[in-house]
């Protein structure tokens, strides 16, 4: 939240809405690996993203090889 927060306030207007895809491996050691996040309309979004899915790990590995994932993280502002 904090790095969103940080890219969003040097960013203009309704930029605050955004959308990053990242795809990244998860093999034998449960790890996130590879991980490549794509272009965001806010500076900084994509490789906070990015930074953030490099520490994910999952619960078990793949029964057999590496999952690929690719999935889309959407920023949309809250209004309190």
């Amino acid at each position: 939240e904090a790095c969103y927060l940080r890219a969003v306030a040097a960013a203009p207007g309704d930029a605050a809405r955004s959308r990053v895809v990242v795809e990244f491996v998860v093999a034998d050691a449960r790890r996130a690996t590879s991980v490549k996040a794509g272009k965001s309309s806010v500076a900084g979004l994509a490789a906070c993203v990015g930074a953030a899915v490099r520490k994910v790990r999952t619960d078990s590995a793949p029964d057999v090889g590496n999952a690929e994932v690719s999935l889309e993280v959407t920023f949309t502002p809250v209004t309190p």
